[in-house]
């Protein structure tokens, strides 16, 4: 499996996993369209790969170049198929999952999956009426993505790219990747302790809502979600990795939510971060 990415850098994640049978010429324009605001992830199989191998290869990729937390996703049809199996597993977070023409339903079902669900409407498919059925029953509450420009019959990816990229961008909203990371002379395990000590900075602590998501020892990894006035969304992770034998690498990585605003409250939020880093590293230095 090749994951091919393409699209601007440091833009939240998308992954298009479209139907085994589409031509790749037909999509490419989708993808164009789609690369000017968001990092566009497709996925590229062998033939003779069966399905359950695809997903975890996927599954595999994104846990170790995305720590397993992506914006968005679309499927068309055995691609939706392969999303929903993904979504099932629970290892993988997607904030938002379009579907789209007759999919398959997980044995499992989707008890993991806690983002935003769409299905898409209006497809050729004749089982896409009850997939959307079985998804319902799946998953209460999916919603459904229409298009008024999509005439009875049609199927989604006959419609102009550019028509398309703008409906799956409302669907899923504006976000962006703040990521900062500074090393610190000390072992990876005692950072994170020295992490765990300290209490929230001022900022985060005016996050409403806040939760905590995962916390886990075993690979020195803190998510907490909130939101403040301005932002519907801030998502972020504190991850201590291995840097050299002696070495830490202390990562801060935040994704964000705010609308128009977002490329401005990423730029205020690289700041913030990296001022964060350096004080708190600095004193982790004193001792």
């Amino acid at each position: 499996m090749e994951l091919r990415e393409t699209g601007k850098p440091g833009a939240a994640a998308v992954l298009l996993w479209p139907d085994d049978g589409l031509d790749a010429a037909v999509f490419a324009p989708v993808v164009r369209a789609l690369e000017k605001s968001c990092r566009v992830l497709v996925p590229g199989f062998a033939p003779e790969e069966p399905p359950a191998a695809r997903v975890a290869a996927v599954e595999n990729a994104l846990l170790s170049r995305y720590d397993g937390r992506i914006w968005g996703a679309y499927g068309l049809r055995g691609g939706g198929s392969a999303i929903l199996s993904l979504l099932s597993r629970g290892t993988v977070r997607v904030r938002t999952c379009v579907v789209e023409g007759a999919v398959d339903v997980p044995a499992q079902g989707l008890r993991e999956f806690s983002g935003t669900l769409f299905h898409w409407k209006g497809s050729r498919d004749k089982g896409a009426g009850k997939s959307w059925e079985a998804l319902h029953k799946a998953f209460p509450a999916l919603r459904s993505l229409t298009l008024r420009k999509l005439k009875a019959g049609q199927n989604v990816v006959s419609i102009r790219p550019d028509i398309m990229a703008k409906r799956l961008l409302k669907a899923f909203g504006s976000a962006g990747i703040v990521r900062v990371c500074t090393r610190v002379p000390h072992s990876a395990s005692r950072v994170w302790r020295l992490l765990n000590r300290r209490p929230a900075g001022k900022a985060i602590g005016r996050l409403r809502t806040m939760q905590p998501l995962r916390r886990t020892d075993e690979d020195r990894t803190q998510i907490i979600e909130g939101a403040a006035k301005w932002i519907p969304l801030w998502s972020h992770m504190t991850r201590v990795e291995p840097c050299g034998e002696y070495g830490a690498a202390c990562v801060d990585q935040v994704e964000i939510s705010a609308g128009k605003l977002t490329p401005v409250v990423m730029r205020i939020a690289e700041i913030y971060l990296k001022a964060v880093q350096k004080s708190r590293n600095r004193q982790m230095r004193k001792e």
